[in-house]
């Protein structure tokens, strides 16, 4: 361990009382050095934010404190931070899950994308090492991934009664494999109906809807759901049925 060293310099100053004026000045050095660092410990230790459903990094944080002995004898005050000359060693408490990593160093975790509709969590400790040794001291904490949330994908029907054309927007590129059932009626009984279907990753599909005779036209049915709101595996879609 690197020493470090307090210097303290006494000067003694000697008058002659019979002559004032004759002084003698005489100045000696005692060392008082550091010699050991201890009752170290972790006050806290944690990770500052929950990572992303979507994927990304953790970093940590805490507080240590310790004390340093001195040849002389004397103890200092409680320090904060690593004692100097000392590393700290971040690892998986358990086994590492499959879909995190951690830098042994730094202690950041970087998470890849979480598709279950569930958090996820994995015990880290933290040790304090000197010499790539470690000295006993160490503490646990926990590292938490978001769940994915399914968004909300609204469907909505554009119909040109005049070409007979549709054209069905996704509010953003849908999840799912979509079979989308469709209508077009005149009111009185007459119409026809069709299916298209909407592939993932697609904003939108378009195809034929009766034309000038037939001036209502819908969506009818997501994947066999009438209802309006089908919650699929990978999102939420939402429509106005026809």
């Amino acid at each position: 361990m690197t020493t470090n060293v307090t210097t303290d310099t006494v000067t003694v100053t000697a008058t002659n009382s019979g002559s004032p004026s004759k002084t003698a000045t005489a100045s000696a050095s005692a060392t008082n050095a550091v010699i050991s660092y201890a009752d170290i410990s972790y006050n806290q230790f944690y990770y500052n934010q929950t990572i992303p459903y979507g994927g990304g990094t953790a970093s940590p944080g805490g507080d240590i404190t310790y004390k340093k002995y001195y040849s002389s004898g004397a103890t200092g005050p409680e320090d904060h931070g690593l004692p100097p000359g000392h590393s700290q060693n971040y690892v998986w408490t358990n086994s590492k899950p499959s879909w995190g990593d951690i830098n042994s160093s730094t202690g950041v975790v970087t998470a890849s994308a979480n598709s279950n509709s569930s958090t996820r969590s994995a015990s880290i400790t933290v040790q304090i090492t000197y010499n790539g040794s470690a000295i006993g001291v160490e503490a646990t904490t926990t590292v938490t991934q978001a769940a994915y949330v399914k968004p909300t994908i609204s469907l909505t029907f554009s119909y040109n009664q005049t070409g007979g054309t549709f054209v069905i927007y996704a509010s953003q590129a849908v999840k799912d494999q979509l079979s989308i059932d469709y209508t077009y009626t005149d009111g009185g009984g007459m119409g026809g109906d069709g299916s298209i279907t909407m592939g993932v990753n697609q904003t939108q599909v378009s195809g034929y809807a009766g034309g000038p005779d037939y001036p209502i036209a819908g969506i009818t049915m997501v994947n066999f759901n009438s209802s309006g709101r089908l919650d699929a595996g990978n999102a939420i879609y939402t429509w106005t049925p026809t």
